[in-house]
């Protein structure tokens, strides 16, 4: 049997040689592949989970809220950030889950010691992946959070999806991106980066020394925004940390086994070498 993580393009991911360490460490017999899908795809492979033909899956672009239809019930994670980004089985119900956003802030607290408390948030994109890190945000009580998105009208439904909020979630115009002075973190939560010259236009000049600035893509480990923000004297952060978070939790969603700091930190190891 095998878990997968499937999505569209699927080639980058890094996920196999987190997980496979994990798997091969605890001596479970399962291998951990990923597959490229198409959207009609979808139901079967749900399908594939509840029939036990495939003991879980991971789900990346651009399926994590389509998939939402096809799972027998979606968890608190899931509800909170409108996205599915794992998917388990329990009492023969196939249930969707979101580790993204728990990832994230399991990263920067436990492993960077970032503090969220009162910080003020500029998140680029409004797909699936932000979703699921706003959903977790929003619990850090933060001073504020922006949303720059090319497309506004994506950007305004997130930010009414979550009118229940008490932290404030307001719309920051796309080209050029202006953060304001008070920016704490800016994260890009977008695919856009992960091809060559995919640079987002954001004007550093207004922003204090200290902001930190984290690319949740880890393939290529440092994108042309991480580099230019270096360049300008921004402290920077790939998404490897956040992906080994994310992953370390649905591990425990299909094995009910809880990773130590000693695993999470040679899985990052593996991949800083890779």
């Amino acid at each position: 049997m095998k878990i997968l993580v499937i999505g569209k393009p699927i080639k980058h991911s890094k996920s196999p040689q987190i997980q496979n360490f994990w798997l091969k460490k605890k001596k479970i017999n399962l291998v951990y592949e990923k597959k490229e899908v198409n959207e009609n795809d979808l139901h079967q492979i749900v399908n594939d989970v509840r029939e036990e033909r495939i003991h879980g899956l991971n789900v990346t672009l651009p399926y994590k809220q389509k998939i939402m239809e096809f799972v027998d019930e979606i968890d608190i994670s899931a509800k909170n950030s409108f996205a599915v980004n794992t998917i388990y089985k329990r009492k023969e119900k196939v249930i969707g889950a979101n580790t993204d956003g728990k990832g994230l802030v399991d990263y920067l607290i436990k492993d960077e010691n970032i503090s969220l408390l009162e910080k003020n948030v500029l998140l680029i994109g409004a797909g699936g992946a932000t979703y699921g890190i706003v959903s977790e945000l929003i619990k850090q009580r933060l001073k504020r959070i922006e949303i720059a998105n090319r497309t506004e009208a994506n950007a305004n439904k997130l930010i009414k999806d979550f009118n229940f909020s008490q932290t404030p979630i307001i719309y920051k115009k796309w080209v050029p991106i202006k953060p304001s002075p008070k920016t704490d973190l800016i994260i890009n939560c977008s695919s856009f980066g992960m091809q060559k010259k995919e640079l987002i236009e954001i004007n550093y000049n207004t922003l204090k020394k200290e902001t930190l600035i984290l690319d949740i893509i880890y393939n290529p480990l440092e994108t042309e925004f991480l580099k230019e923000s270096r360049q300008y004297g921004f402290k920077t952060f790939n998404g490897i940390g956040m992906l080994i978070r994310q992953a370390a939790i649905a591990f425990n969603l299909w094995f009910d086994i809880d990773l130590s700091l000693e695993d999470i930190t040679k899985a990052r190891d593996i991949l800083q070498e890779v």
